[in-house]
């Protein structure tokens, strides 16, 4: 069953949470915890929304990890987004469920577990990490992660890309060819 529910950062524990999984909300850098040793890009996402395809992958693996629920947080702009941010619990939501949150600023996905997450920037690029399950799962689970990596080394190229070269030596080996 699909559910997707508005819930209040005390509701769920936030902060808690996303600082097991988290350091920063800078999808600019690598915002994850020393215990996540490897990262992913997905590129382009649709703006603030991952693509079906994209979302559809999370989905699949972490099912296979034996989860079924994650929160979505809003994070641009907060500095008090775990009290005054917008948050959905979610389980087994659909694509569209999950196309219809008014999400209209960066945001992130994360593991109520702890054991995944990923930041969706305003560039259209989402960096995503997790534990070595989480990772082995979805690069099963997706399999343009090359594609989407080199599409956004080729659109930085040009631009101030410190923080993608400062990133690129973490990301999964599985990936890298």
């Amino acid at each position: 069953m699909s559910k997707i529910v508005q819930k209040f950062a005390s509701d769920l524990d936030i902060k808690s949470k996303w600082n097991n999984i988290f350091t920063s909300q800078n999808p600019f850098e690598n915002p994850f915890k020393s215990n996540f040793k490897e990262l992913a890009f997905f590129y382009p996402t649709d703006f603030y929304h991952l693509s079906q395809k994209q979302y559809e992958s999370i989905l699949k693996t972490v099912k296979s990890i034996g989860e079924q629920s994650f929160i979505v947080s809003v994070t641009e702009n907060n500095k008090t987004f775990f009290t005054d941010g917008d948050h959905w619990f979610c389980e087994n939501p659909t694509y569209a469920g999950y196309k219809n949150l008014p999400i209209f600023l960066e945001s992130a996905i994360y593991s109520t577990a702890g054991n995944w997450g990923l930041i969706i920037s305003h560039e259209m690029h989402a960096i995503v990490s997790g534990n070595d399950a989480f990772m082995s799962a979805l690069v099963k689970n997706y399999s343009m992660f090359d594609e989407d990596l080199n599409k956004l080394i080729l659109n930085w190229k040009d631009n101030d890309n410190k923080w993608l070269n400062k990133v690129l030596p973490t990301v999964c080996n599985k990936i890298k060819k």
